[in-house]
């Protein structure tokens, strides 16, 4: 039980100081060390700890000033390097302590091998000052940690039929700051009335579980003071089954039979090979192969009426096959014209917003104006989806080039006065 108790006490002088770094920093050390009564040894020995914690240590440096500069890696090292000379072996609690870590740190990846624990372990005793150990030992002394973490009642998983690694017996949680969450889970009620919106509910309501349990309020709060606009299903629940099939038949390589609904009323029924989904401005297609061709379509998901994976069909994915490749220059989801040079001017009172957001990958902001308005250029496809964009302007906006499309624009300008000059 004393090696339990040391064990804990270290894993909790460990958190304790990650969650002191996380709300706090860039504090000077010798400031760390007196708020949370360290000794400088020790506060280096937890930091090698969680050295490759994202949230405390990056590019080798952590999160604490020493002397007006961030406290490497390096440094921590060669001071811990020093004390090993008395140590000589690591103590069984520090064991015990890194050997969890290792096992936690490894839950995402389905464990780590014997082969990896012996690495850890060498460079581990290394670093203590001891001298490297023979392959036998090393496995020996692994075992015997393993046993003892075991009879003070860690759960671990050896390796089984068809698989070689050890693993901790429990989920993983990723290791976020309480703000980080708070930033996840708002990024969720992004898509409240989605497609999306019955496959987050239920990761939702368990991020809030997980993170605010000591302050339930935060999660009401939250969802009181921030508000989200922007276009939505009026029954999303409709549609979320056929997202979740389609995301699963997309991944597992299933080929589904639709029924689709196109925008002129007429339904039909559809083999398809889906290879991939894109989602633009909250809307999202499916793009798909048919059957033994080379013919790829696309489609709008909320406009399939029903969706049939079937399992027992597998579909080879087409080796060459890209999603991004596949969308190239389209300004949308759609490539069903060459790539051409599009040149816009944007009036001064919108400039600046144009400015600060990329509407295309090939967006070039080509002259500023002594006005302050903007003339922007870009390498696109797709122009019959440009076009809505473009009205949606109105007269903040002027089409340079290509000629074609600026006729284009103009023609539907025109409908709309004939439609208000009746």
């Amino acid at each position: 039980m004393r090696i339990a108790n040391m064990t804990a006490n270290i894993a909790a002088q460990t958190g304790m100081l990650r969650n002191y770094l996380i709300t706090n920093k860039d504090v000077d050390e010798e400031k760390i060390m007196m708020e949370l009564n360290l000794s400088r040894a020790s506060l280096y020995s937890f930091l090698y700890g969680l050295r490759k914690d994202n949230a405390i240590c990056v590019n080798k440096e952590f999160y604490i000033k020493q002397n007006n500069a961030r406290l490497k890696l390096k440094d921590v090292e060669k001071v811990l390097a020093k004390k090993a000379n008395t140590t000589r072996i690591p103590k069984p609690s520090e064991r015990l302590l890194y050997l969890y870590h290792r096992l936690h740190s490894a839950i995402p990846y389905g464990g780590i091998s014997m082969d990896g624990l012996r690495d850890s372990y060498s460079q581990l005793i290394e670093l203590s000052g001891g001298k490297p150990a023979a392959k036998n030992t090393l496995t020996r002394m692994i075992q015997r940690d393993l046993e003892e973490m075991e009879r003070i009642g860690i759960a671990i998983d050896r390796p089984a039929t068809g698989s070689k690694k050890y693993c901790l017996k429990q989920s993983y949680l990723p290791k976020l700051s309480r703000e980080s969450a708070a930033a996840v889970y708002v990024s969720m009620l992004l898509f409240s009335n989605t497609l999306l919106e019955q496959a987050t509910t239920g990761a939702r309501i368990e991020l809030a579980k997980a993170f605010f349990r000591p302050s339930p309020k935060v999660v009401n709060t939250l969802q009181d003071r921030i508000y989200v606009l922007g276009d939505t299903l009026a029954k999303p629940q409709e549609f979320g089954d056929c997202l979740t099939k389609l995301i699963t038949s997309v991944v597992k390589s299933y080929r589904i039979k639709i029924t689709y609904k196109k925008v002129t009323g007429e339904v039909s029924e559809r083999l398809l090979e889906p290879l991939g989904m894109i989602c633009k401005r909250n809307v999202w297609y499916v793009v798909a192969r048919i059957p033994d061709s080379e013919d790829f379509r696309t489609f709008r998901v909320d406009q399939i009426l029903a969706i049939y994976p079937r399992t027992d069909e597998r579909f080879t994915y087409p080796e060459k096959f890209s999603i991004s490749d596949h969308i190239g220059s389209s300004w949308g989801v759609f490539d069903n014209d060459p790539v051409q040079k599009v040149k816009l001017k944007f009036s001064p009172r919108v400039a600046r917003r144009v400015e600060n957001l990329v509407y295309h990958r090939t967006q070039n902001i080509e002259e500023k104006c002594p006005d302050g308005s903007i003339i922007v250029n870009y390498d696109v496809c797709g122009l019959i989806e440009l076009t809505s964009w473009i009205l949606q302007w109105g007269n903040e906006v002027e089409v340079l080039e290509p000629e074609s499309l600026r006729q284009r624009v103009l023609k539907h300008a025109l409908s709309v006065v004939g439609l208000y000059n009746k």
